[in-house]
């Protein structure tokens, strides 16, 4: 889960209770279709699932330890093995996200007191702080081509978001309003930044001009990931009240959801090749973990099973 996302689940609460809003207008959100091959996982209550070795590639997760009472990040090969745990402090370090080549992971940390955008290695060496202001930031987010940042910044009460150098400089705020915006993930052609905002009262995945500005609403939900191809937009969402990992058109068309059932599904992001889906959910019981699916929703696996809580998995190759 982002930082952002206890105000998102309350936000989300307000939205069974007050209806569907319809994007654009005021009709429903229609759905496509259902993808239903992602509702049976025979591994649930076991270790590990057995994930094809088709299935390349690192997820790079955080993890809430209740032993420290901190949330640390950690690092997974996509098949399950190679677990390892990046950074070790008593403080939150969160949100990873992996550069496109999988050398760097930017995150947050709140270990000099406030959120701040921190970049490491893929190793967990080499850790530095990027944001020098008390303004600090959270919930980065890498453009396709490593040169800048998005990321979120708490301004007179609510979230906004803004974009950098990689290096921290050159901090420009990209939204000025007084609603909530979080969130950031760029189009592969670095043009456009989708994000969830509660502008319009709901929370909904909107579009907007890198540069800012154009912003534009596409549909109700929260969590948006970019394909890597820039056609589709995964999100999560409980549309009539069905609470899972959805998977729309990069205009806002097309829904389709992926996941069944009802349990905690959250957190979508594609693998480096844009085949795979992976996920949050608790489906396994109370603790939360990583799971990966096929981007359709079928041949959903568990990655990780710890003692742990996962959340925001970010995945590289």
């Amino acid at each position: 889960m982002s930082r952002a996302t206890g105000l998102v689940m309350s936000l989300m609460v307000a939205l069974v209770v007050g209806g569907v809003v319809g994007c654009g207008g005021s009709g429903g959100e229609a759905l496509v279709g259902s993808s239903e091959a992602g509702a049976v996982l025979t591994d649930a209550l076991g270790g590990p699932g057995v994930v094809p070795a088709a299935v390349t590639g690192r997820i790079a997760f955080s993890r809430w330890l209740a032993a420290s009472a901190s949330t640390e990040v950690f690092v997974v090969n996509a098949d399950g093995s190679g677990q390892k745990r990046l950074t070790r402090n008593t403080s939150e370090d969160d949100n990873p996200a992996f550069t496109t080549d999988g050398q760097r992971i930017a995150f947050w940390s709140d270990r000099l007191g406030n959120p701040h955008i921190y970049v490491m290695n893929a190793d967990g060496t080499q850790q530095k702080v990027l944001t020098k202001t008390s303004g600090g930031g959270y919930n980065p987010a890498w453009s396709r081509d490593g040169s800048k940042i998005a990321f979120v910044r708490d301004y007179a009460g609510t979230s906004d978001l803004y974009v950098m150098n990689a290096d921290g400089t050159g901090v420009q705020r990209l939204v000025n309003n007084s609603a909530n915006d979080s969130d950031p993930t760029w189009s592969p052609d670095g043009t456009k930044i989708a994000f969830w905002s509660d502008r319009n009262g709901t929370p909904s995945i909107w579009v907007m001009n890198a540069t800012g500005g154009g912003a534009k609403r596409l549909r109700r939900g929260v969590g948006p990931a970019w394909s890597p191809d820039g056609t589709k937009i995964a999100y999560w969402s409980d549309v009539y009240a069905q609470q899972g990992i959805y998977l729309m058109n990069a205009d806002g068309t097309g829904v389709l959801r992926l996941t069944q059932g009802s349990a905690l599904e959250q957190d979508p992001v594609w693998s480096p090749n844009g085949k795979k889906i992976a996920f949050i959910s608790d489906r396994a019981g109370a603790r939360r973990d990583v799971y990966i699916m096929n981007a359709d929703g079928s041949g959903v696996r568990r990655v990780t099973s710890a003692t742990g809580t996962d959340g925001n998995p970010t995945w590289g190759p």
